[in-house]
């Protein structure tokens, strides 16, 4: 089995309020790393200006790549390719979280966290098949 996140890892995590200090400080970005990136898209702050606990992960994770080099416009490709699978799941699953029965919200949800985590155990076993063959491992 390939490894990568689980459908657990998808579940609403508790609420964060953090002001844009907060995140500067927190995620080790620049305030100039931090305006690129909600120029691309990356993060937003929520309305308010607070950053919401999803922007503080991908800042922490951006900072990451940005330390080794990459730039803002670099990880551009990732957002759209985050965007295309997060509308695959949705419409796979709209049907279901569309439907009058109470529960199928929940229901809707739970097969999306699953699909999503499928997905992107897929996604980094390709990954890992690639550096394989371009890394002759």
């Amino acid at each position: 089995v390939a490894d990568g996140p689980s459908p657990r890892d998808f579940a609403p995590t508790t609420e964060v309020r953090m002001t844009r200090a907060e995140l500067l400080s927190e995620s080790g970005l620049t305030a100039t790393s931090l305006a690129e990136l909600e120029q691309f898209g990356l993060i937003a702050p929520m309305p308010g200006g607070y950053f919401d606990v999803d922007a503080v992960h991908v800042a922490g994770t951006a900072a990451q790549l940005l330390a080794v080099g990459l730039e803002p416009r670099h990880l551009r490709s990732f957002r759209t390719a985050a965007d295309r699978e997060a509308t695959l799941i949705t419409q796979l699953v709209s049907a279901q979280a569309h439907q009058k029965d109470p529960d199928a919200k929940e229901r809707a949800s739970a097969e999306a966290a699953q699909l999503a985590a499928t997905i992107l155990r897929l996604h980094a076993q390709l990954v890992k098949a690639g550096l394989r063959r371009d890394l002759g491992r």
